[in-house]
């Protein structure tokens, strides 16, 4: 578990980094592109490093780190059945970065016994926070101001809100089979931070590219909001920490 104390300073250190990572933007960015095809800045590289360093020499920890830039130059880690372990994705949806649209994230989370039980979602360009770990509770911060707790809702049997990646197109017999009424497209992880708040009722997905990494952060915040996230077309073995890090189709949601 993941203390409130070191969930204020993961906060701190995410949000000094979000200003960094804007800095870097304003300043020029070199794009490249990595073997997989997509695209990688050097702030987030520079973010990777500043997040490891950080979960090394602050938090002290000793756990396993697994971050999309370790394993976009070519490394491998892999958590051991049941090995506590820290998933780092330092800008998701970097293309929103580089063009500096407001729904791009830095993300941590913390993975036990194969599920996410701590995640911290910031989105710098609106200053905004969402962070949680199971046990604790989940919150938003907007600036500078006091957190406040959050949580999932009710799903309402008239009509629910679903959330959706933006290049998906959802089946119109899902919409139906979970009564959905609007559909919210967005990149990133913010997706997630809608259903843990209460804004938005599910949120699905299929298989594609994305990596456990774009998924962690969201997944543990959600449970940490009383919320449920379902792996679905027999994903039940997926296991966080596992060489491809490919993220399983899901659904995710509030309380039925």
């Amino acid at each position: 578990m993941i203390s409130l104390e070191d969930m204020q300073k993961l906060v701190k250190c995410a949000k000094s980094a979000g200003i960094i990572a804007i800095k870097i933007r304003e300043t020029g960015l070199n794009v490249e592109l990595k073997p997989d095809g997509t695209k990688v800045t050097k702030a987030d590289k520079e973010l990777d490093l500043i997040f490891t360093n950080f979960i090394k020499n602050e938090l002290n920890s000793k756990d396993l780190i697994i971050s999309e830039e370790d394993v976009g130059i070519g490394n491998s880690p892999e958590a051991k059945d049941e090995e506590s372990f820290w998933s780092i994705d330092p800008i998701d949806s970097t293309t929103s970065f580089i063009k500096g649209y407001p729904y791009w994230t830095l993300n941590i989370a913390y993975i036990e016994k194969g599920v996410p039980t701590f995640g911290l979602i910031h989105a710098p360009q609106i200053d905004t926070t969402w962070f949680g770990s199971v046990g604790v509770g989940a919150f938003k911060q907007i600036g500078d101001n006091t957190p406040v707790e959050i949580s999932v809702r009710k799903i309402p049997q008239d009509g629910a809100v679903l959330m959706s990646s933006e290049e998906q197109l959802t089946p119109r017999e899902l919409r139906k089979e979970l009564r959905i009424v609007q559909e919210i497209k967005m990149p990133s992880s913010i997706k997630f931070t809608y259903i843990a708040e209460g804004i938005a009722d599910y949120y699905t997905r299929k298989r594609n590219k994305a990596c456990e990494w774009d998924i962690s952060s969201g997944h543990g915040l959600i449970l940490a909001a009383g919320g449920v996230v379902e792996f679905t077309n027999n994903e039940e073995n997926f296991q966080y920490g596992k060489s491809p890090y490919l993220a399983p189709a899901l659904l995710a949601r509030g309380k039925l």
